[in-house]
């Protein structure tokens, strides 16, 4: 099973942020902020696609002028 990539965008984040609020060690702050970021980034990615923003069109009004 393939994971989607908002679920994977939102792996990284929660990972990224419990590594930095959570641990001390300046290695955790070294591989949690990237894992943050990439969160983000992907985040923004994945609603960034066709098929995400054609949801988000509204329809035209018909223009009947009978």
């Amino acid at each position: 099973m393939r994971l989607a990539r908002p679920q994977i965008a939102l792996a990284c984040f929660v990972i990224g942020a419990l590594l930095v609020l959570l641990v001390e060690a300046a290695i955790a702050r070294i591989v949690g902020v990237p894992l943050m970021l990439t969160g983000i980034l992907l985040g923004v990615a994945a609603i960034a696609t066709p098929e995400f923003l054609a949801g988000d069109r509204e329809p035209k009004p018909d223009r009947d002028m009978s």
